[in-house]
């Protein structure tokens, strides 16, 4: 999955706003990625700043990795 992982902050509710993908190479417009008003939006990637930081950074997700892949994670 690569691209762009960004704050789209059309979506904040005055909080928080959810982290998107965007794909590289800047096709967004013939993949959909403009609404009818021309605001870019991205795939949502995680539902706000706090827990995207939490699954990259803090360990969230480890617990789900390792029983789906059957591998450990080493610290």
């Amino acid at each position: 999955m690569d691209g762009y992982l960004c704050l789209d902050l059309s979506r904040s509710d005055g909080e928080d706003c959810p982290v998107v993908w965007l794909e590289y190479g800047g096709f967004w417009e013939e993949n959909g990625y403009f609404d009818s008003e021309g605001v870019l939006h991205g795939e949502i990637f995680a539902p706000d700043f706090k827990t995207f930081i939490d699954w990259h950074f803090c360990g969230a997700l480890e617990n789900i990795y390792e029983s789906t892949n059957g591998a450990k994670v080493n610290r």
